[in-house]
């Protein structure tokens, strides 16, 4: 891939992928660590509505977005609707992980950098 430093990774075409994938396997080591299975799924329809993690608790659903961008806009969250009226009454909550570091919520989102996944989960266990 040809990423030899922080500055190769921070033009790198792929990294939004590669921080995904990081994010993705921060949430299974969270489970398997704890002695548990994979419970972890994903959206996506025929028209393009997606939502990247769906963790499921019980007969629950946490709905992730995950964006490897630093600044939090708008466009993170257009998921999150579609999903809520298509899933009606299975939402458990819906986050956001995020390359930024700040930590807060909005309308109902909890919003997150990688080092508060762990919180994040604890939350919603």
């Amino acid at each position: 891939m040809g990423i030899e430093s922080r500055a190769h990774l921070e033009h790198h075409p792929l990294r939004g992928n590669l921080f995904e994938n990081m994010v993705l396997m921060e949430f299974l080591k969270y489970r398997f660590n704890r002695g548990l299975g994979n419970n972890l799924s994903f959206f996506r329809d025929r028209t393009g509505h997606e939502i990247d993690i769906l963790y499921a608790v019980a007969d629950k659903l946490l709905a992730v977005e995950v964006k490897s961008g630093e600044t939090v806009i708008g466009d993170f969250f257009k998921g999150f609707p579609y999903f809520e009226n298509t899933l009606k009454g299975r939402t458990l909550g819906k986050a956001l992980v995020y390359g930024g570091d700040r930590r807060e919520t909005r309308s109902g989102i909890r919003i997150t950098d990688v080092f508060g996944i762990k919180t994040l989960l604890d939350e919603f266990a």
